[in-house]
């Protein structure tokens, strides 16, 4: 009797711990699950507002007006860059990304050229991603809308990315060639998001062309 007893007694004290640890393991689940959809729906709400905030700050930027003064720049810019090196005579290291190519192509420079290379990289150099970086972002905006904010991201990108080359850059001309290992990751992360943008750009000009015939 004494063993039934104690045997029964056993069960019942595994069965309200069971019990009790499913009641828990529920308990967590669900806390967990309503924590988890508490902060989706923040994070949506969040996103969608942030998106609504973008848009309405960078509505400018697809105005025909700006659209058509930011190609404008870029193409006077472009022309900018191969007029000074017709000029003086030299080749600008912005395509460059081998290191000894860009130490060679500096060192075989004359100063005049080194001095014109600086001046150009720190003017006309910090102006032209911010027109080809804007009429990129404009494009995509006006032909994609809201996710035109997601296909903009490496015309945004490419911004910070190539007014760093440019320092880096100013930097080799004057002779600090240590920053050649900076040189070597920037230009290639620059190119790799300029054609990027570039290519959304195209997409996104046919759009708008399709989107405007009758």
């Amino acid at each position: 009797m004494i063993e039934q007893s104690c045997a029964s007694h056993l069960r019942k004290v595994v069965s309200h711990a069971a019990q009790a640890i499913a009641d828990h393991f529920l308990h967590v689940c669900s806390t967990a699950l309503l924590t988890y959809t508490a902060h989706r729906v923040a994070s949506d709400y969040w996103t969608e507002r942030m998106q609504k905030v973008l848009l309405e700050r960078l509505e400018f930027l697809t105005r025909a007006s700006a659209l058509w003064f930011t190609f404008a720049s870029t193409i006077m810019l472009t022309a900018a860059f191969g007029i000074v090196m017709h000029v003086w005579d030299f080749v600008i290291i912005d395509e460059i990304y081998e290191a000894q190519v860009i130490l060679d192509h500096v060192s075989c420079m004359t100063p005049i050229q080194r001095t014109v290379h600086i001046w150009l990289t720190a003017t006309v150099d910090v102006l032209y991603p911010f027109l080809y970086g804007a009429f990129f972002i404009g494009v995509s905006l006006k032909a994609f809308g809201r996710t035109g904010l997601w296909l903009a991201l490496p015309s945004f990108l490419v911004i910070p990315v190539d007014l760093f080359e440019g320092f880096t850059q100013v930097m080799l001309l004057q002779g600090h060639h240590e920053y050649v290992a900076a040189k070597v990751w920037a230009t290639p992360a620059k190119l790799t998001l300029f054609f990027a943008g570039s290519a959304i750009t195209a997409i996104g000009l046919v759009q708008l062309f399709r989107q405007r015939r009758p």
